[in-house]
């Protein structure tokens, strides 16, 4: 989406205080499922794709994830819905976002156990 559809949705979520990077269609060439703006989302957090997960409800988020190395997670209330995005193999599958909480945890405990 274009940066001032995409703050405006943050802010009337008041989801923005929890984003220290956006990256928008105006700021890339290539779009999903190009790995650009993943690339570019990473390079500006100072991290890489092996400690990253793309969450997404479209095939393009997960497809984009695969295509730039990270992990990735679908989301089951999908409007394709979750079969859909299952089809295209995400690595984890959130019923609820706090799903997300247990792949942190069991990433950090194969961290500290490897």
């Amino acid at each position: 989406k274009k940066r001032d559809i995409v703050e405006r949705g943050l802010r009337l979520s008041k989801l923005d205080q929890f984003f220290d990077v956006v990256v928008t269609l105006d700021e890339v060439k290539h779009a999903k499922p190009d790995p650009e703006p993943l690339l570019k989302a990473l390079k500006q957090l100072d991290s890489i794709p092996e400690e990253a997960v793309m969450i997404g409800d479209s095939h393009h988020d997960i497809l984009g994830g695969k295509n730039t190395g990270t992990r990735t997670a679908g989301v089951a209330w999908s409007i394709k819905g979750r079969e859909f995005l299952e089809s295209f193999h995400p690595d984890f599958m959130l019923e609820n976002m706090s799903d997300l909480l247990d792949i942190v945890e069991a990433e950090k405990f194969e961290e500290v156990k490897g």
